[in-house]
């Protein structure tokens, strides 16, 4: 009896481990709504980041979009 509750708290601490990773999956959190601004290989995540006349790629869960910052916002 022992045996079997130890496996069954460890079943559950590892179903509990796999949902994290799987609500934290990036592509996921795309689902939801959210988006990624890439400038090259790194992640845009203030306002203040993005320069004028430079192009940037915004990620969405159903494919990329590229844009450019004009000086008028």
């Amino acid at each position: 009896m022992f045996a079997e509750s130890k496996i069954r708290s460890h079943k559950d601490k590892l179903t509990l481990i796999e949902k994290t990773i799987e609500l934290s999956d990036p592509e996921n959190i795309l689902k939801k709504g959210y988006t990624l601004v890439r400038h090259g290989n790194n992640i845009i995540t203030k306002a203040v980041d993005i320069i004028d006349d430079t192009r940037y790629v915004i990620v969405f869960s159903d494919g990329n979009v590229s844009v450019k910052k004009d000086k008028n916002g």
